[in-house]
């Protein structure tokens, strides 16, 4: 007897209801990634709390901007009497800009020098980047940048961050990249110190030059070492007074024009001054924690002996005791040979007077 022939059967797929079939009318569903605080779906029912006796279901809500949530009750449609919570972009912002000027100030300043003292700008090259300048010893939080929120905030911040407080360079080199960054900034700038044998000629010209737009400048000091040895060693890199002199002619007959503040010769080249520090044994005696590197000590106590510094073109010496007299002698001698440079005559090494006008 032949096997019986196989009968197909013909099977019947049930269509499973969409998700959009359980969608009211007037409305639709949107993507999410909004969970319950516990990892569950937001379709899991609800939970029963023992303690309060009601149903309980927590959701956070994460989203790219600031929101709001509206509890609201619909009157119309198929979802007529549901209770629903709408989000809301939030915006009612307060505007840091609606400040009163003085407070944005205080602001401003609080931000960007939270500490008392100078700015120390050194400079640093990241492997594949250009060397750039950054500010020593000061917190990981950048707060300067808040010069880059608009063009206002950074109109009025400026002259807090580059003016209130002194910045120092070790060399001319990292002054140099320093007024290149900041471009027009430096208008801003009030007061720069460049550190011990610090300068070099061949950046000297350009540092000098990019200075003619600092035209609020109130101080530009050096340290004595780079001003005062004219038989300085090559590797101190330290010039005499004429020839910083004729690196600063271009920037002061700029200054005599430009200057906001400054109305005389006098005060133009009362910008210039010439400090020193004292070996580590004498700073060390006045409360300083520092290192020694100076000083013969030939024991403890009362019979130290200061070398001082080797200073001017006879090779003198010059004592810690004596170094705010030196300073001052070459200050005087620096200022009276700027003015020199500048075409104006200058008796027995004194300063023009006052009544000189620009």
């Amino acid at each position: 007897m032949p096997p019986a022939t196989k009968r197909h059967k013909t099977a019947t797929v049930k269509a499973s209801p969409s998700k959009s079939s359980d969608t009211p009318a007037g409305a639709k569903p949107w993507k999410t990634t909004t969970r319950l605080t516990d990892g569950r779906e937001l379709s899991e029912m609800s939970r029963f709390d023992e303690i309060t006796s009601k149903f309980t279901q927590a959701v956070t809500i994460k989203y790219k901007e600031a929101f709001t949530l509206r509890p609201l009750i619909i009157t119309e449609g198929s979802l007529q009497g549901r209770r629903v919570l709408v989000v809301e972009l939030f915006k009612d912002y307060f505007r840091f800009l609606d400040l009163p000027t003085e407070i944005r100030l205080m602001i401003y300043e609080m931000l960007l020098h939270p500490h008392s003292g100078p700015m120390k700008i050194g400079t640093a090259m990241r492997r594949g980047e250009n060397r750039r300048p950054f500010r020593r010893g000061e917190d990981l939080v950048n707060y300067s940048y808040i010069l880059a929120a608009n063009q206002q905030i950074s109109a009025e911040a400026a002259h807090v961050f580059y003016g209130i407080r002194r910045i120092d360079f070790d060399d001319l080199g990292h002054c140099q990249l320093f007024l290149k960054t900041i471009g027009h900034m430096r208008g801003y700038l009030r007061d720069i110190r460049i550190g011990p044998n610090g300068y070099s000629r061949n950046k000297a010209r350009s540092v000098f030059s990019m200075l003619r737009d600092a035209n609020v400048l109130r101080r530009l000091e050096f340290d004595h070492t780079n001003v005062c040895r004219d038989n300085a060693p090559t590797w101190t890199r330290a010039a005499n007074v004429d020839t910083v002199a004729a690196d600063l002619k271009t920037l002061f007959k700029s200054l005599r024009k430009t200057h906001k503040t400054f109305t005389t010769l006098q005060d133009i080249l009362d910008l210039l001054q010439v400090t020193g520090n004292t070996c580590g044994h004498c700073r060390s005696k006045n409360g300083e924690n520092v290192a020694c590197f100076s000083c013969d000590i030939a024991s403890r106590g009362e019979s130290h002996t200061c070398a001082g510094f080797d200073c001017g073109s006879g090779g003198g010496t010059v004592r810690c005791s004596d170094m705010q007299l030196h300073c001052e002698e070459v200050q005087k001698k620096l200022r009276a040979a700027v003015a020199k440079v500048l075409g104006i005559e200058v008796e027995d090494g004194s300063l023009v007077h006052k009544s000189t006008q620009i």
